[in-house]
């Protein structure tokens, strides 16, 4: 009788695998919900489906800090940001304090 561990092993390796993609979505959706992001659904289920190259396109693409709307013209702001990116006025200073 063989060891089982040529049978378990790759069992194994694959359900940590799968954990790892399924908590890479968690963390894309859990992280773009804190932010404000909108469509942070859709990045999670693009994370499930693309795996690691959704979760690195995610943190290229997402706002920097949380996105607050602009006192002008509305727009969703990253709240890091001096300036607005839609409307070119500065946003309240009282935000970096």
């Amino acid at each position: 009788m063989g060891s089982p561990f040529p049978v378990i092993a790759p069992l194994l390796g694959a359900f940590v695998a799968a954990l790892l993609w399924l908590g890479a979505a968690l963390y894309v959706w859990a992280d773009a919900t804190n932010r404000g992001m909108p469509g942070a659904f859709w990045w999670a289920v693009g994370t499930v489906f693309t795996g690691p190259a959704g979760l690195i396109a995610y943190l290229i693409d997402r706002a920097r800090g949380r996105l607050v709307p602009c006192s002008f013209c509305g727009q969703l702001v990253d709240d890091k940001s001096p300036v607005c990116p839609f409307c070119s006025r500065p946003l309240d200073s009282a935000r970096w304090r």
